[in-house]
């Protein structure tokens, strides 16, 4: 669904639309923090897995 919003709407218009909006599924951010431990060299493996992509 889209919301077409325009200049001459309120905010409290535009917050009614955004409302109206059904809820999505909510991205838990927490599950992909933290470190990255490696036992190589942080470039070698960078250009490594950017080379998978070609």
């Amino acid at each position: 669904m889209s919301i077409t919003i325009s200049r001459q709407m309120s905010a409290e218009e535009i917050k009614k639309a955004l409302d109206r909006l059904p809820a999505g599924k909510l991205l838990k951010a927490a599950k992909y923090s933290g470190v990255l431990k490696l036992k190589e060299d942080p470039l070698r493996y960078q250009k490594r897995v950017r080379d998978e992509w070609n």
